[in-house]
């Protein structure tokens, strides 16, 4: 995709003035993303998926449990018993780093193939570069993908980095790599609380909010770390509950299950009651606060019940009455049409012809002969 906008622009310049992933960097990854393994067989032969060598072992449950050292490459393996020869992993990794004021977070595929008794092939080919200005906006620069969209590994190794449009999969892809762990942060981060540990986040998410989001910044400088991932992944409870969250902590009030506080705050505002009193949000007794709420708010939903029940049945006589007028108008307009011809009989002593005088003998009639009575328009 062309770059349209000016930070396009600028990231494709960047971009394509980056060093490529350094030869260190690769290592870290071929050490520490990829499975080693040691294929040993029945008679106790292990052979080093690293580099081929084969040797005979005796200590057969230390190294199902503790793993083995190869004696010729000194790689540690995870000890496998199979008969399988060819071994195939795909892994991604990251690297992040700084460029002109961009937070880059850089991905790289990595894929090592083995063959039993061969040395491993190690490939890296680098996938989806994402771009963080100071302001929290976020480029991406990608590689293509092939066609099968439910895959994080399918791309085009031999395209271009171009600068594309937005897709989960390059949060997926970032979220599930190993991050190369010498890193270079922008001061705007490290001033904003960062201080080198993700927390289980996502670095582009984690980035993203400390650079747009002054709560997440305060939550972090205050080391309140489960309170931030809540509000993180729960910004509509965050936009709902801050305030309040702010005016508890300044009463030095202590919230053990954030959760279950947001869900309270939610229902003293279905309740109108006042979020930004302090007595209403800092109970004394808060799990008999909860459910004395819980108890109101379900008085609520039980009356509300009660009323869409109440117009249902309302409704339904009224559908009711419908069908009924319109079968007394039906019965007249049948009988308006069809009198002349009541009481009229043809026979010839063995078949005889007559003609039916109400709807329900059509009915009974139809049901009797099993005739589909259907209403027509003549």
């Amino acid at each position: 995709m062309k770059p349209k906008t000016k930070i396009q622009k600028e990231v494709a310049r960047l971009s394509a003035n980056l060093r490529p992933i350094s030869a260190t960097q690769i290592d870290w990854a071929y050490r520490h993303c990829v499975e080693h393994i040691g294929y040993r067989t029945k008679k106790g032969n292990i052979t080093c998926s690293d580099c081929g060598h084969e040797w005979h072992s005796d200590s057969g449950l230390c190294d199902t449990l503790e793993g083995c050292t190869c004696p010729k490459c000194h790689a540690e393996l995870k000890v496998q018993d199979t008969r399988r020869r060819i071994y195939k992993e795909t892994q991604n990794f990251s690297v992040i780093t700084t460029c002109k004021g961009y937070q880059v977070i850089r991905v790289a595929q990595v894929r090592c193939e083995s063959r039993k008794g061969e040395p491993m092939r190690f490939y890296c080919h680098e996938v989806v570069q994402r771009w963080i200005s100071p302001d929290g906006k976020v480029t991406d620069m990608a590689l293509l993908r092939g066609f099968l969209f439910c895959y994080c590994d399918v791309w085009a190794l031999g395209s271009d980095m171009e600068v594309r449009p937005h897709n989960s999969l390059y949060d997926d892809v970032v979220a599930r790599s190993c991050a190369y762990p010498k890193m270079r942060i922008l001061p705007q981060l490290r001033r904003n609380g960062f201080k080198g540990d993700f927390h289980g986040i996502s670095p582009v998410r984690l980035f993203k909010a400390l650079l747009s989001d002054p709560r997440i910044e305060t939550l972090m400088k205050g080391g309140e770390i489960e309170v931030m991932k809540h509000f993180l992944f729960n910004t509509r409870t965050a936009d709902e509950c801050w305030a309040s969250y702010l005016i508890a902590k300044r009463h030095k009030y202590q919230i053990d299950n954030l959760s279950m506080w947001c869900d309270y705050l939610r229902m003293l505002k279905k309740l109108g009651q006042d979020l930004r009193n302090p007595k209403n949000i800092c109970p004394e007794d808060f799990m008999a606060a909860h459910d004395n709420a819980t108890r109101k708010i379900e008085a609520i939903h039980e009356k509300e019940r009660a009323a869409e029940q109440r117009r249902w049945e309302i409704e339904r006589r009224e559908r009711e009455q419908q069908r009924q007028l319109q079968r007394k108008k039906d019965a007249e307009d049948f009988i308006a049409n069809k009198s002349k011809f009541f009481g009229l009989v043809i026979t010839d002593e063995e078949i005889i012809v007559k003609v039916l005088e109400s709807i329900d003998e059509y009915y009974n009639e139809g049901k009797t002969q099993g005739i589909i009575i259907r209403k027509t328009k003549c």
